[in-house]
């Protein structure tokens, strides 16, 4: 596969709406794995002795960085370069992608980015999972959909 950078708006995107689906209540907050230490801010301790940063507007631009590593990392590893690049938050261009949209752009990410040997344990990844699973959870008709399933359930394409 051939990897490249994603463009910053891609990752404004993807921050912008982790920030409001966290505000709506649609998810809680987004918990992201760090080697930060507790109290440095937006960190905080977690129940396995580790710490991790908590997306907000104050560290969207610490949490985008993670991302724009990720990606970085992925392309210096396939391509044995050494580059670098420093990414600040800015709220997107547009702010109404659909949650539809928001998954392709996840995948589109991911795929740009998820060659690193840390990938699947990485920050990123974490960020990825959390945001793919908002996006499901917001879909139209989500909760129309039954919680478990046995043998008297029926789907809702079987006309009732």
């Amino acid at each position: 596969m051939s990897c490249y950078q994603v463009d910053d708006e891609h990752i404004h995107v993807l921050i912008h709406a982790a920030l409001t689906y966290a505000r709506t209540g649609t998810v809680g907050r987004f918990y992201l794995p760090t080697d930060q230490p507790e109290g440095a801010p937006g960190v905080i301790p977690w129940l396995d002795g580790t710490t991790r940063l908590v997306l907000t507007e104050a560290t969207a631009d610490r949490v985008g960085q993670t991302l724009r590593d990720a990606n970085t990392a992925c392309i210096n590893g396939k391509y044995a370069e050494d580059e670098a690049y420093v990414y600040a938050y800015r709220r997107p261009r547009f702010t109404t992608w659909t949650p539809l949209e928001i998954l392709h752009a996840i995948n589109g990410y991911r795929y740009q980015s998820d060659e690193s040997p840390d990938w699947p344990t990485s920050p990123a990844a974490a960020f990825c999972q959390m945001l793919e699973a908002s996006m499901i959870r917001s879909l139209p008709g989500y909760d129309a959909g039954p919680w478990t399933i046995d043998a008297s359930s029926i789907p809702a394409a079987i006309v009732r």
